[in-house]
């Protein structure tokens, strides 16, 4: 007995909201910092980090950017959340999910990368930031293949 494709999209997107939610409380950059209160760029971290150990490692979390009075928490909460949200638009209305809906999630997957990116600008990656960014991607990757089938399908006439 197969496996449809739709149920094995619907296990992958579940797994990528799961890994973008799971993402939101994990380290996504980091930078070093001196005694001194002092950033450092990439580069000079990876020049100095080894000589220096007055040196130490600071973590950017995405929760800890989230705060009443700032305007960016809205985007970094939509950033990581959006997938649970539309997983249940699907879950209620399964027959819409059509080209506008798919185009929609590839949009705002690619509105997470750039939240991600701009959360670790100038940082090093973290391991919260590879996930996000393999979240986004994975389900960027099933509404990209989802568009290609209902165009295809449109094409043949079906």
């Amino acid at each position: 007995m197969a496996i449809s494709w739709e149920h094995q999209f619907r296990k992958a997107r579940f797994f990528a909201a799961v890994m973008l939610a799971i993402a939101f409380f994990l380290p996504v950059a980091s930078c070093t910092q001196s005694s001194s209160e002092m950033l450092l760029s990439a580069q000079e971290i990876e020049q100095i980090e080894e000589s220096d150990e007055s040196r130490h490692r600071i973590y950017k979390y995405p929760y800890k950017k989230v705060s009443i009075g700032d305007s960016k928490t809205w985007y970094i909460l939509i950033a990581f959340f959006w997938p649970l949200v539309a997983l249940k638009i699907r879950e209620e209305v399964p027959n819409r999910a059509g080209l506008i809906q798919n185009t929609t999630e590839v949009l705002l997957c690619l509105m997470t990368g750039l939240i991600i990116t701009e959360l670790s600008f100038m940082y090093r990656l973290e391991y919260g930031g590879y996930i996000a960014f393999g979240g986004a991607l994975l389900y960027a990757t099933t509404s990209l293949t989802d568009i290609a089938r209902l165009l295809w399908q449109r094409f043949r006439g079906g």
